[in-house]
């Protein structure tokens, strides 16, 4: 009986372990380049009829034209910084027409990159006349790093990049922070930091969650149908010895709390990725001036995509409330 006993308890211990560990490495790790597919597959594996408006496939086919759009420019540049723990980041500079102070620091989303995410935004600030920013995140595209760090670490990269930006455009420069999903939750954990410099004067945040942890949470519950524990805590472990922060603490719920420049929340209201909930409760704990816009029938991170013209309506009546 008692070898039984033990043989279930290893039994068990191993399958934690291996749950555990599959999480940590299928969320954490650095994801593997893809093979880029030939130009007829994506189009074959949907057939011939044209995807519908707002959906994932428009948005990829949408994504893959402006990306196109983008490395054409002329005038686009690959810069480099340090971050603050010596990873090598990437990011893409498409400067403005006519010289001008104003930058935007655009933050992209979860395995995706800097000019896949705002290929579709380029255009918008590019014809307003701003510089514009798009760093690949640490452990993404161009940029150095093994672990992804859910906006936490993110955050002071974040600083980083502002200072590169306050070096390369004068201390005078102005600053609009626009993240997106991962990207959302990583202006929002930046601004609520002391650090922030004084040349960002707002942000806009599309889609973000409320913590890591509360995402993790509702996605394995939503998709797995399973419990926080055991796998999750395993995975949080995991996370803290190798890349050096907890599920937790990636608390962007806390961070919004102390954010002191405006701020522009966005969500789609048909987001079952990251809930539209979270979108309000990040709403309701910001104290400083703030607006919300709900993307009627949009689903995550495609509020752009379903109303166009709503979405820049609103982000150029933030920026001219920030006289940006």
């Amino acid at each position: 009986m008692t070898v039984i006993l033990w043989g279930v308890i290893v039994l068990l211990a191993l399958v934690l372990a291996a749950g555990s560990i599959f999480m940590y490495c299928f969320v954490i790790l650095r994801p593997r380049r893809k093979r880029k597919q030939k130009p007829h597959a994506a189009a074959a594996e949907h057939g011939d009829a044209p995807p519908a408006r707002g959906s994932f496939q428009e948005k990829q086919q949408a994504q893959l034209r402006a990306k196109a759009w983008l490395r054409a420019q002329t005038a686009l540049e690959d810069v480099e910084i340090r971050s603050g723990d010596g990873l090598r980041l990437h990011g893409y500079l498409l400067p403005a027409q006519v010289p001008t102070g104003k930058v935007v620091l655009a933050v992209h989303g979860y395995k995706c990159d800097g000019l896949k995410e705002w290929g579709l935004y380029a255009d918008h600030y590019h014809r307003r006349g701003y510089h514009l920013l798009m760093p690949d995140n640490r452990a993404h595209g161009e940029s150095e790093g093994k672990y992804i760090g859910f906006g936490w670490l993110d955050r002071l990269d974040v600083l980083r990049w502002t200072e590169y930006l306050c070096g390369r455009f004068g201390p005078e420069c102005e600053i609009l922070l626009h993240g997106i999903s991962m990207g959302s939750a990583t202006v929002l954990m930046a601004g609520g930091e002391s650090a922030l410099c004084p040349q960002v004067k707002g942000i806009v945040a599309d889609c973000g969650y409320t913590s890591a942890w509360d995402e993790f949470v509702y996605q394995m519950g939503r998709n797995f149908h399973l419990p926080p524990f055991p796998f999750l805590y395993g995975a949080d472990l995991l996370c803290r010895w190798r890349a050096g922060y907890g599920f937790k603490e990636a608390d962007t719920l806390a961070q919004v709390k102390k954010i002191r420049v405006p701020v522009l929340f966005i969500h789609g209201d048909a987001d079952t990725y990251v809930p539209t909930e979270m979108g309000y409760r990040l709403y309701e704990a910001c104290c400083a001036p703030k607006r919300l816009m709900i993307a009627r029938g949009a689903i995550h991170a495609n509020s752009y995509l379903t109303d166009p013209d709503a979405y820049e309506k609103a982000v150029s009546a933030f920026a001219a409330s920030l006289n940006f």
